[in-house]
């Protein structure tokens, strides 16, 4: 079963600060991310209830997963950096 997709603001934002070829691939990801939100490069963090970091070379999405209604919520897309974490 797919799952649904859902932005936040944030999310928005650091999605419009990558160039149009990140975007293209960020997109691919987030079509694999409805098939399966489990899989890739995936890190259940600490100290978030159910936040997960998926990593995509110098990029990370930050997610949160809503099982009972399938909607994966996407709350950031940044480049890794000194300052990401």
């Amino acid at each position: 079963m797919k799952w649904g997709l859902a932005l936040t603001n944030p999310a928005k934002h650091g999605i419009k600060r990558l160039s149009p070829q990140e975007r293209d691939h960020i997109n691919k990801v987030f079509s694999l991310m409805c098939d399966n939100p489990f899989q890739g490069a995936l890190k259940f963090l600490k100290g978030a209830d159910g936040a997960i970091r998926r990593r995509i070379g110098e990029l990370r999405i930050f997610y949160e997963l809503h099982q009972d209604s399938k909607v994966v919520v996407v709350t950031g897309v940044k480049r890794r950096g000194p300052n990401t974490y």
